[in-house]
């Protein structure tokens, strides 16, 4: 349930009602849905991880209670892998906003953040405060800078030849 709502409210609502100030809501780009979902989950299932221990002693349920922290870690990355995915299938396909040009120039920065996720949040091993914090960050910072060439190279603001 902790998953879902957090899924549900961050990655899907909260996009959208930004989107519905200047945009019809039947315009938003479906794809996104599943890639914002799937970054959000990305960098909320090492939090849950981390926290089983605790959890556990205070008869809190979660997700990573329920399956274990590991497992939850390896989700984690699944959803990063399938996010990256979701953005490379838009550019190859230039489905819009994506064509082959932001591919192109940011496409590897999708990949990098794969190879990031998995060496700064193991994925088999239960983590600490300490690898969450310092890896979230990594990631986040990583997945930012991607962002922001995005939408540099969208808005026409850097020129790619």
């Amino acid at each position: 349930l902790d998953l879902a709502s957090n899924g549900l409210s961050l990655g899907f609502l909260i996009p959208l009602s930004a989107w519905s100030i200047n945009q019809p809501l039947v315009d938003f780009p479906r794809l996104y849905f599943f890639a914002i979902f799937c970054y959000l989950m990305a960098l909320y299932c090492p939090t849950m991880a981390v926290d089983v221990d605790f959890d556990l002693k205070s008869g809190i349920s979660t997700f990573a209670t329920t399956f274990g922290s590991i497992f939850t870690m390896r989700l984690s990355w699944i959803f990063t892998i399938l996010g990256a995915s979701t953005l490379i299938f838009c550019g190859f396909f230039e489905i819009w906003p994506w064509n082959y040009n932001l591919l192109l120039w940011t496409g590897w920065l999708l990949l990098l953040e794969i190879v990031v996720h998995y060496v700064y949040l193991p994925i088999n091993s239960q983590p600490s405060y300490d690898t969450v914090a310092k890896g979230s960050i990594i990631l986040a910072t990583v997945e930012a800078i991607a962002t922001f060439f995005f939408l540099l190279i969208f808005l026409d603001m850097l020129p790619t030849g």
